[in-house]
């Protein structure tokens, strides 16, 4: 206890007893020299403790001090006859009670005159008369400590209305700086354009800014009308907590509802609902602040939270945290919803348009994909004739139309993925690619156009001749050629052109390309790799587009590699790309595919029938099957006649084009399907129709296989061999 501890501070030691029955029986076995004890105790009172202890000659001498919550004169009268030494009153102070303790202990028991009897005194208090059987000594000490007590008293009293005033002007000081910042709130609030609204626990507004004379009220004619009386009759259902809730109860979190007399807080308040407002005369103010009506749906969003408050009920002994209404500002997103219309326009136009490149694209990649065919059909079969074997410099001239052809196929279907490119959907099948290997194919298709020019192409020496990346072959193939032919382009006469490869950084393989051209002036440095950017070409004379370096540059970076350049100080300019270096594969080696073609030449017997409208195409189908020994072929330039065909012979396989005169190859693959005699026949597509799409599209009509133009003669001789001999 507290008055222990002080006692205790003081360098006193103190023995506790519970009440006044068992202080006698304590003070009698221990004599102490001073009892401090409270006038309310259990059993015993102090007053008639103390009366006891005087009233035994052997313990009256020991000083006894009365503390007391009461400071009535009846109070005063009883210490008195009870002959207390000393009186205090609670709350104490701490220094005087100390000093009495003192006084009293420096006294001690020695004085006996304290205890001789004394004529009674009368005293009148308050028109009551009291007899005092107190010595005067003991009267006038017990006064004096009352009084020294009511005189700290009153110093304390002084102190905390004083106290009681400073804070009282503090206070007044803050409602008066918290009224001046309410005003500015509220006039913060009247000028935003957003409708504010507050309502309480039943829906009904306590508050409105000036914002809802948009609807054609003043602020203060909702207030205590429900919530629901500004909405459309359709939307009250679906934006009301009492009809919300129920519906939804046991849903998902994700899925809970937004509503306009929301009651959750944070980061579940309702943020974002639409509704459809009315106004006053049942049409829709314009946006502004105030104007004149007459639109017929107002469209807007709405961000609502709940308010709780701190409220106490009668008989319960702390407040409760109690739901009192919802705040939430409402705006007008006419605006924003004209906006998304336009965008979603824009979009479908777009859409439209991208929908019509796309159909422009694959048919001119089929229309070049159509004579392609033929060229490259025709060139491989000039290897595969072993009655007329080409000469070396004939094999090696055949070759390099086969590879131009083949790159020229595929910048055709790179024409199909730029446009995948600015969609962000364009595939690569990356894989680990020997670089040296694609420079050096790179290099020898360049060299008639070097030499057109009188340029020199050069590759320096390197030890990194075995160095692989990951990449797609294509389209590194794609990025060299660039590189390579707008050094060829932009060099002087009789220049040259220097390829390296070096390693960097640790672990990147860094290709450059190096020409003695004029090189690129460092303020158009910024437009080099820009769409359509040829900085000043255009009026040079040499061919270009200035689309090359845009697209080299977005096929290296979706390869995770970097492009940049840089001028050389004695003249021309060195273009150069990194890519991260990777593991070279394990290689199986193996015959080449005008070999491997040839050795299938031999014999694959059937009859076969080729449904084709171009007249070169058909002539190299012709060529093929008159290499294979035992093979049939009926030819028919139309759908139309090779179902007739199909149907009056029996054939062990059917190619089909899919893009015919007349009915198209579609058309007559669900024909053969449906017939009884025809419905078995294996039938394989041979389509310029060449993207993804339309490969997915054949197999799943049913297509045995789905070869594409420019077809490679090898991959043709493969399918049909492996479909003949499932007969």
């Amino acid at each position: 206890m507290l008055l222990e501890h002080h006692l205790n501070e003081a360098g006193h030691h103190v023995r506790i007893t519970e009440d006044g029955r068992k202080a006698i029986d304590a003070i009698a076995a221990e004599r102490p020299d001073l009892v401090v004890s409270d006038v309310r105790m259990p059993v015993m009172d102090g007053f008639e403790m103390c009366l006891e202890i005087k009233s035994d000659p052997a313990l009256r001498a020991i000083p006894v001090l009365l503390l007391t919550s009461e400071n009535t004169a009846d109070d005063v009268i009883l210490a008195l006859n009870a002959m207390a030494d000393g009186y205090v009153t609670k709350p104490y102070n701490e220094v005087l009670l100390l000093e009495k303790v003192a006084s009293l202990l420096a006294a001690g028991a020695d004085d006996p005159q304290r205890f001789e009897p004394e004529e009674a005194l009368e005293v009148s208090v308050g028109g009551t008369t009291h007899t005092v059987t107190a010595g005067r000594r003991q009267i006038f000490s017990l006064f004096i400590s009352a009084y020294e007590n009511s005189v700290i008293q009153n110093d304390a009293l002084i102190k905390s209305e004083q106290n009681l005033r400073d804070i009282n002007q503090r206070l007044s000081e803050t409602l008066e700086h918290l009224s001046a910042s309410e005003e500015r709130f509220r006039s913060l609030v009247h000028t935003i354009p957003d409708i504010v609204y507050k309502i309480d626990e039943e829906g009904c507004f306590t508050f409105l800014n000036g914002a809802i004379q948009r609807l054609g009220y003043q602020p203060g004619e909702l207030i205590g009308r429900h919530f629901s009386e500004i909405l459309f009759l359709e939307d009250v259902d679906k934006v009301s907590s009492d009809k919300v809730l129920p519906r939804v109860a046991g849903s998902p979190a994700s899925e809970q509802p937004k509503l306009f007399d929301e009651k959750r807080t944070g980061e579940r308040m309702t943020v974002g609902l639409e509704v459809r407002l009315k106004t006053k005369t049942g049409e829709a103010a314009e946006h502004a602040e105030v104007q004149a009506l007459g639109s017929q749906i107002l469209h807007v969003e709405i961000n609502s939270s709940g308010v709780y408050g701190e409220i106490s009920d009668p008989g319960e002994d702390a407040p409760s945290r109690r739901f009192i209404g919802t705040v939430g500002v409402v705006r007008d997103i006419r605006a924003r919803r004209e906006i998304e219309e336009n965008l979603r326009i824009a979009k479908d136009a777009a859409d439209v348009a991208n929908q019509a490149k796309s159909e422009f694209l694959s048919s001119m990649s089929h229309e070049l994909r159509t004579p392609m065919n033929a060229i490259l059909g025709f060139s491989q079969m000039l290897g595969l004739n072993p009655n007329e074997p080409l000469s070396d410099s004939q094999k090696t001239c055949v070759d390099r139309i086969i590879r131009g052809g083949n790159h020229l196929t595929e910048l055709i279907n790179g024409v199909l993925d730029l446009a995948k490119i600015e969609a962000g959907k364009i595939d690569f099948t990356l894989k680990e690619v020997c670089v040296a290997d694609v420079l050096r194919e790179c290099l020898t298709m360049m060299e008639p156009a070097a030499a057109s020019r009188d340029v020199d192409l050069r590759r320096l020496g390197s030890t990194l001749s075995d160095a692989h990346i990951l990449a797609d072959a294509t389209r590194l193939q794609q990025i060299f050629l660039n590189l390579l032919s707008n050094a060829i382009k932009y060099n002087q006469q009789d220049g040259s052109v220097t390829c390296t490869l070096r390693e960097v950084d640790g672990n990147s393989l860094r290709i450059s390309v190096t020409d003695d051209g004029k090189g690129i002036p460092d303020a158009k440095r910024d437009q080099l790799f820009l769409p359509f950017s040829r900085l000043g070409a255009e009026t040079s004379g040499i061919e270009g587009t200035g689309v090359g370096l845009s697209v080299t540059k977005q096929l290296v970076e979706l390869m995770k590699g970097a492009i940049d350049f840089k001028n050389q100080d004695d003249g021309g300019c060195t273009f150069w790309v990194e890519f991260p270096i990777v593991e070279a594969p394990v290689v199986e080696t193996g015959g080449s595919p005008v070999v491997a073609a040839a050795n299938q030449l031999a014999h694959a017997g059937g009859r076969m029938l080729y449904v084709e409208d171009t007249p070169d195409n058909m002539e190299l189908m012709k060529l093929i099957v008159s290499r294979i020994d035992g093979l049939e072929l009926l030819t028919a330039t139309d759908a139309e006649a090779g179902l007739a065909l199909a149907r009056k012979h029996k054939l062990d396989l059917i190619i089909l084009d899919i893009n015919l005169p007349g009915m198209s190859g579609y058309e007559a693959l669900a024909e053969l399907q449906q017939t009884d005699e025809t419905s078995e026949i294996p039938v394989i597509a041979l389509s310029a129709a060449a993207t993804q799409s339309d490969i997915d599209k054949g197999l799943a009509a049913g297509f045995r296989h789905y070869l594409t133009k420019p077809m490679m003669v090898e991959n043709l001789i493969e399918v049909i061999g492996s479909v003949l001999s499932k007969r």
